[in-house]
């Protein structure tokens, strides 16, 4: 239960599971190693969450010395997970690696390590979009897909959807972006509140299909990108550039349609955007805007 809280944070980025985490940690055996390595793994966690960089250091230094008392698979994932965290605070490609041949070490000693099949996946997705590197993307996908074979987690599926997604939106693929749908969508039925409680996953989704609407030629797809947009602005932690993004989705549905009103909305989302500085310094949001 330890680990699927940790999991938890890893996809919702909930302090709360950390919480949840150290209660139950207080509670376990301290000497044994697992649990050590869960501490350390957690510590690094929350590190990340409070941006304590010197949590991070102290959580990776701690599972590194559990993994010299036990090589096991479950100490490998856990250091594995605080080098990860490192690799994404500091958007370090060869912090990302090291975190890549940490789980492979635990996967080499147990083949059957599902969660360590899902963390090779995300690393590797992480590890593509410091670069844009397509090899990486395309190891990212390769486990995921190994990773489902044997289970359904959202762990899994989440990273098939969003790896797929950005194969799709950088090689354009069509085939690939309706694969990223085809997940979202289990997703939706099963696993509702993981894509609505998390409105950074929800954003992603509507970009899906704003793709899929240029690639489909479709105005369902639009329609439905615009619904979870605004259903967004209405949230409390709305994505500061979903201005940005409503723009463009309300231009592609104007495209589509040839519709002058739509445009409209579209620069009336632009103009609204050019009052949050962090989109007054992207220079795509200028450039989509002109």
């Amino acid at each position: 239960f330890i680990e699927t809280l940790l999991q938890g944070f890893h996809l919702t980025q909930d302090p709360e599971h950390l919480i949840q985490c150290e209660e139950l940690l207080h509670k376990t055996p301290k000497n044994s190693t697992i649990v050590k390595a869960m501490k350390a793994h957690c510590k690094a966690a929350l590190g990340l969450a409070q941006t304590r960089t010197s949590l991070l250091s102290e959580g990776e230094r701690l599972a590194t010395e559990m993994v010299e008392e036990a090589d096991t698979p479950a100490v490998w994932f856990h250091l594995g997970m605080c080098v990860s965290y490192l690799a994404r605070y500091f958007s370090d490609n060869s912090l990302y690696q090291w975190s890549i041949e940490c789980f492979q070490s635990g996967f080499s000693l147990d083949r059957t390590q599902n969660i360590l099949q899902e963390s090779l996946g995300w690393a590797y997705y992480e590890k593509s979009l410091l670069e844009n590197d397509l090899s990486d993307l395309s190891q990212s996908i390769k486990f995921f897909c190994c990773a489902l074979k044997n289970n359904h987690s959202p762990y899994s599926l989440l990273g098939s959807a969003l790896a797929y997604a950005k194969l799709g939106e950088w090689n354009w693929d069509e085939e690939a972006l309706l694969k990223a749908k085809h997940f979202f969508d289990i997703i939706k039925e099963h696993y509702h509140a993981l894509l609505y409680q998390n409105n950074t996953y929800l954003l992603k989704y509507a970009l899906l299909l704003d793709m899929i609407g240029e690639s489909d030629e479709e105005a369902n797809f639009y329609m439905e990108a615009l619904h979870i947009m605004l259903y967004l602005l209405t949230q409390n932690n709305c994505p500061q550039e979903i201005h940005h993004h409503l723009g463009q989705v309300f231009c592609h549905y104007g495209e589509f349609l040839d519709e002058k009103s739509l445009f409209l909305v579209a620069l009336h989302q632009y103009t609204l955007g050019s009052k949050i500085p962090s989109l007054v310094e992207n220079d795509q949001f200028q450039l989509d805007w002109g």
